[in-house]
């Protein structure tokens, strides 16, 4: 099986859907429909012990979930033992993206840096909204401020580096205070 730091979560198994042991799978995807797509995929436990791959044999959607069969799980018994499951697929089956454009598990976990280069702390998740995505950053006092995710703020994005930059506006981060 692939190396685990490969590979890209794309869903969670919430349930059983009916008795031949089809899936009913929360979408961690913006495009749900992407799973139509897909052939094979890993499946791995919260503790990461008994993981294993699986080929789908079926995808549809259902009120915003997906309903997956795959060939190795047969019945509503076998279907309740991967339920919590995160489904999983190979970075390489990611769907391209334009440019300037980010997925939020490559933004978690770098530096966000102030114009002048301080270390500010460490994206620790990204929130959809309405208006725009936020930022959850980590600051290196352990509190957590939320920044929006849009150009006047975020000024240089470098995934290779491992780092953002953010233009500090009055009351964002309060840095000289270290709130």
């Amino acid at each position: 099986m692939s190396d685990n730091a490969d590979l890209v979560r794309v869903g969670i198994i919430i349930k059983p859907h009916g008795i031949r042991g089809e899936l009913k799978v929360k979408p961690l995807t913006d495009s749900p429909n992407r799973f139509h797509s897909l052939s094979e995929i890993f499946m791995i436990p919260v503790d990461g012990d008994n993981s294993f791959s699986a080929k789908i044999e079926s995808v549809r959607l259902h009120q915003n979930k997906v309903l997956i069969k795959l060939d190795c799980i047969n019945s509503v018994n076998e279907a309740e033992t991967v339920i919590g499951y995160e489904i999983c697929i190979n970075r390489e089956e990611c769907i391209e993206l334009p440019s300037d454009t980010y997925f939020a598990f490559d933004l978690i976990g770098l530096k966000v840096l102030s114009p002048v280069g301080e270390y500010v702390g460490t994206i620790a998740d990204v929130l959809s909204s309405p208006g725009q995505d936020l930022l959850v950053v980590k600051k290196k006092n352990n509190k957590k401020v939320m920044i929006p995710f849009v150009a006047e703020i975020v000024t240089d994005i470098s995934i290779d580096q491992k780092r953002i930059k953010i233009q500090d506006l009055p009351g964002l981060l309060d840095l000289e205070t270290g709130q």
